[in-house]
C-alpha cells in the first residue's frame, strides 16, 4: 500500500511515535501496555491544550490547517475563530514568519513521506521541511528552549531534545532518507516556544549524538517487536492514562509504598 497524507496514521508500520510509546525517551516514560494498545488501534490518547496550540502550528504550515480544523472543532467558536486558550498559535505563527532565516528553513518541501527498513522492521517517516541535498527539518513548538527539564529516569536535568527523543526521532529520518536517496544529510530543530514573546533557534543535531541515538534504538528495538508479535508478555508501568484507566486492584499497600 502506497503511504500518504491521507492514510499515513491508518498505515500500521512502526514510526518513532510508536517506538517511543514503548520505550520513552531520557525524560518520558514509555508502557508496553498502552504501547501496544495503540500499536493495535485499541487506544488513542487525547491531545492536551498544549499539544493542540503546537499542532495548530504545525498544521498551518505544513498546509494542512483545514484538516486540523475539522479533526479538532472543539478548540474553534462557532465563528470559526480559535477560542481564548488557543489564539497564541496564530501570534507563535506570525513570530516565526517575521524572522527570514527561520522561515527559510521551515518552508522546505513540507511532509515528505518514506518508508524504509530498520532492525529488520519496517519504519516509516514524516518530514516536517525537507531542503533537497541539503538538510532536514523538524518544527518543534514547546514551552522553553533553554530551560532545563529534571528527569526521574536519569535523575538530572537535561535539554528537551535529550527530554523528548528528539535525537531519536532524526537518527531515524536521516536514516530512512538515505536509504531512499543515498544522501545522508545534516538534521535540525526549529524549535520555537509557547512564551508570550517566542523564543526561536535552527539547532543542528551533530551526528555523533544521532549515532548514538540509533544504538539506542537497536538495544531496544528487539523486546518491542516480541512484544508486537506477542512472544514476550507486556510490562505495565502503573502511572500512564491507560494504566489507570484498566487498573485493578488485588490486594492492599501500605502507606509508605506511596513514597
Amino acid at each position: 500500500m502506497e503511504i500518504n497524507n491521507s492514510n499515513y496514521f491508518d498505515v500500521q508500520m512502526m514510526s518513532v511515535s510508536s517506538y517511543k510509546n514503548f520505550v520513552g525517551s531520557y525524560g518520558l516514560n514509555g508502557c508496553e501496555f498502552s504501547g501496544l494498545a495503540k500499536w493495535n488501534r485499541e487506544y488513542k490518547q487525547e491531545p492536551n491544550n498544549a499539544m493542540l496550540i503546537g499542532s495548530y502550528v504545525d498544521s498551518y504550515f505544513s498546509g494542512e490547517l483545514d484538516a486540523f480544523k475539522s479533526n479538532n472543532p472543539s478548540i474553534f467558536t462557532t465563528k470559526g475563530e480559535l477560542k481564548s486558550d488557543f489564539k497564541h498559535a496564530e501570534e507563535i505563527i506570525e513570530f516565526a514568519k517575521k524572522d527570514k532565516l527561520f522561515y527559510s528553513y521551515i518552508s522546505g518541501e513540507q511532509q515528505t513521506i518514506m518508508t524504509g527498513e530498520l532492525f529488520g522492521i519496517k519504519w516509516k517517516i514524516k518530514i516536517d521541511s525537507l531542503h533537497k541535498g541539503k538538510a532536514i527539518i523538524d518544527l518543534k513548538v514547546i514551552k522553553s528552549i533553554r530551560e532545563l527539564i529534571w528527569s526521574d529516569k536519569i535523575k538530572t536535568k537535561i535539554n528537551f531534545i535529550d527530554y523528548y527523543g528528539y535525537a531519536e526521532q532524526l537518527a531515524v529520518y536521516q536514516e530512512i532518507y538515505k536509504q531512499n536517496t543515498g544522501e545522508l544529510l545534516p538534521v535540525f530543530i526549529a524549535a520555537i516556544t509557547k512564551e508570550k514573546y517566542p523564543d526561536k533557534e535552527l539547532i543542528q543535531i551533530p551526528q555523533h549524538r544521532l549515532d548514538d541515538a540509533m544504538l539506542s534504538i537497536s538495544d531496544n528495538i528487539e523486546r518491542v517487536k516480541s512484544i508486537i508479535n506477542g512472544t514476550k508478555e507486556v510490562e505495565k508501568c502503573g502511572t500512564c492514562d491507560y494504566c489507570r484507566m484498566n487498573k485493578k486492584l488485588t490486594s492492599t499497600i501500605n502507606y509508605l509504598e506511596l513514597i
